[in-house]
């Protein structure tokens, strides 16, 4: 059964943070690779399962 993702992310020179939706049956390594959220220009990231 496909899983609910609510990612948040503040990327550097944006002024606010960016929320996005993701069903899958994936884990949250997935959506950090998937997304680049480890790349230099992400400040911080969330990963809410909703």
């Amino acid at each position: 059964m496909p899983k609910k993702f609510k990612i948040i992310t503040k990327e550097v020179g944006r002024e606010k943070p960016i929320e996005t939706l993701f069903t899958g049956d994936v884990d949250e390594n997935y959506l950090i690779k998937f997304f680049g959220l480890r790349e230099p220009d992400v400040e911080w990231f969330k990963i809410q399962r909703i």
